[in-house]
Order: C-alpha cells, then structure tokens, then sequence
C-alpha cells in the first residue's frame, strides 16, 4: 500500500510522511462483501480498523438468546472502528458488519505495538486522533443517553399509553 492512500482517512490526515510510511508497510487491507461480519461482539480485540471504501455497520446484540440487534452507528470511508482493542484487547462490545461491499485497512496490536517501538510520535500521533474521536463519540453517546431517560421517564409517568 502507497503511503499517500492513507491520506483520507481521517485520523491519519495528521501523521507526517515517516509516520503514513510506517504506517503502511503494515497495514492489511480486507475486501467484504455486503453483510460479511468483520467481527462478532465478543471475539477478541486484537485490531482496529480504517475504512478505504464502502460502509460499516456498528451493531449490538438486543437479547442475548436471540438475533437480534440495534445498529449502533454507520461508518464510512474515512472513519475508523474498534480502536479500543489497542488499548485494553477486552472482547469486542459490538459487532462490525459491512454494509455493501468494503475495503477497510486492518491494523492489528502487535502492528500497532511495533510502530510505538520505532517512531513513538507515529504511535502519539495516532492515539491522540483517537481519544478526539473518541470525546465525540462519548458526547454523543451522552446525548442519546439523556433523551432515553426522558422519554423513560414520560412513559413512568403517564397515567395513559394514549396520551403519550
């Protein structure tokens, strides 16, 4: 992979050029075909993920005996997902489905360790891209959290179903 592909992804667009270099040299890219799973919630974390092209979805298991599941977010070309998985390598949290056909960018922990090695400011680099995406992505968890809880609590307190 060319250095100079990595540029649209977002999270890379700060890197130097040593640091994209690095970066490519040990990057695997991965086609998927529409509704292929890149990972089911609860495989193990041992890489993250860039996308070069196509969607992602982000989905989590509703019931725990059933299928069913709450698409968490849709990512696209230039986004990134299961970034936590160089941090902490607990199971995943949710599953990463392809939504048509993908090509994403596979950056596995000991990838990522071995550029921390060699450049630790490619290293830095990347992690402060993520806890910034990360902040972003936490704030609008919160949002979402405090609607629920309303709308929680307008159903506790209704004296009707109707008049809600």
């Amino acid at each position: 992979m060319k250095p100079e592909e990595l540029k649209p992804v977002a999270v890379l667009q700060a890197l130097d050029s040593d640091a994209l270099a690095r970066l490519a040299v040990v990057l695997e890219e991965k086609e998927y075909a529409d509704g292929q799973t890149i990972f089911a919630e609860g495989d193990p974390g041992d890489a993250m993920y860039f996308i070069s092209r196509g969607h992602i979805r982000i989905e989590k298991r509703t019931q725990t005996a059933a299928a069913a599941h709450k698409v968490l977010a849709v990512l696209e070309a230039g986004d990134y997902f299961g970034e936590m998985a160089l941090m902490d390598q607990k199971p995943r949290s949710a599953a990463a489905v392809s939504a048509g056909s993908a090509k994403v960018l596979r950056l596995s922990k000991a990838a990522f360790d071995q550029i921390q090695q060699k450049s630790s400011a490619a290293g830095m680099s990347v992690l402060f891209a993520m806890i910034r995406t990360s902040g972003e992505r936490i704030r609008r968890l919160s949002a979402q959290v405090v609607v629920y809880d309303e709308v929680g609590k307008a159903i506790g307190e209704a004296r009707e179903l109707q008049t809600l």
